[in-house]
């Protein structure tokens, strides 16, 4: 019996199949008809999907390579600049300077790494500066000075804030130097300034001299005894002045922060044609040397809010404008005289 129903079963089985297989067929072909439309519409977001996984992925690659592309370049930096790296442990200019070996040798300065990255005017360091570059091409642990030397190259502005010199913080002055302060040429190569101003000086005593100016403005000054004599000017000594540069010039020397035994802006020998578009010293405190302005042809010079007195008193005065300086246009207000002593050395 059971033999008989599997035969029974076997001849069902082929006589049917054929059958089956189209039914099959038939309805895999019908869902692929319904399924097509939603397939269709689907593909966008199915397509947005993907292409957001593959931005997600990319986006993290390339923030993980900048960070560490950050970190290397920054260890880079400390490798190859051994002076900033001295900076920022605390170290002063000229510490970090001898601990480099950039010391003098025969007049050249010598570099200890060779991969070194310069100090810079911005750095506020001493040195002597030839403008318009801003890299020092004298320094020395034992020359504390910041010294301009300006030639025919035009230099559109010099700015010199927060700055502290002379004997504030004890010492000397260089041997044979009296200023603290001195900016101007010589009779035979003078300095133009287009805008010259000084402010919030603190000075022992203050002189200008053998110097035309077109505009001279002083006020607001405080003075251990005060002298103004300027004498009236006209014609092409006591003109306007105008720095123009073209592409040959220097855009900036700015600094601000340091501390110095003088500040000179002086005029290289020889060169007939130095001049600055406008100098501003702001806010310095020197102590055991003269602040003078001497030999220079000025546009506008404004001395305001400046404290000059060497305890002497008033019958010697200590701010002074001799009859050598001459102007076109004067403006003289608010200076008064009072006894006012040299600020006293400090230690911090």
């Amino acid at each position: 019996m059971g033999i008989l129903r599997a035969i029974v079963l076997a001849v069902w089985a082929g006589i049917t199949s054929p059958f089956r297989f189209a039914f099959k067929g038939l309805l895999a072909f019908l869902k692929g008809i319904i399924a097509t439309p939603r397939a269709i519409l689907s593909l966008p977001g199915t397509l947005y999907k993907g292409l957001k996984k593959l931005r997600d992925k990319i986006l993290a690659v390339v923030n993980y390579l900048e960070s560490e592309t950050g970190k290397w370049i920054m260890i880079w930096k400390f490798v190859k600049s051994p002076y900033s790296l001295l900076r920022a442990c605390g170290l002063n200019v000229q510490t970090s300077m001898a601990v480099l070996g950039l010391a003098t040798v025969g007049g050249t300065t010598a570099v200890a790494v060779e991969a070194l990255e310069p100090p810079k005017f911005s750095d506020a360091i001493p040195g002597e500066f030839y403008a318009p570059n801003d890299i020092p091409v004298f320094t020395d642990e034992k020359f504390n000075t910041l010294l301009i030397t300006m030639s025919s190259t035009p230099l559109d502005s010099l700015v010199v804030k927060s700055t502290s010199l002379g004997t504030i913080y004890g010492g000397t002055l260089p041997a044979g130097a009296t200023t603290a302060i001195d900016i101007g040429g010589t009779a035979a190569n003078r300095l133009t300034i287009a805008n010259l101003t000084i402010e919030r000086l603190r000075c022992k005593q203050f002189k200008l001299f053998e110097t035309n100016v077109n505009t001279l403005t002083v006020t607001n000054n405080v003075a251990d005894g005060i002298s103004y004599a300027p004498s009236a000017g006209s014609g092409l000594s006591n003109r306007p002045r105008s720095v123009i540069m073209g592409n040959h010039g220097a855009a900036k020397l700015e600094q601000s922060g340091g501390t110095y035994d003088r500040f000179v802006v002086a005029v290289k020998n020889g060169e007939l044609n130095a001049s600055i578009g406008e100098l501003i010293l702001s806010d310095t405190l020197t102590r055991g040397g003269l602040c003078r302005i001497s030999y220079a042809d000025i546009g506008n010079l404004k001395l305001d809010s400046n404290i000059v007195g060497d305890g002497t008193g008033i019958s010697t005065k200590s701010m002074v404008i001799e009859d050598t300086t001459t102007a076109q246009h004067i403006v003289l207000s608010q200076n008064l005289e009072m006894a006012i002593a040299e600020p006293i050395a400090r230690t911090n």
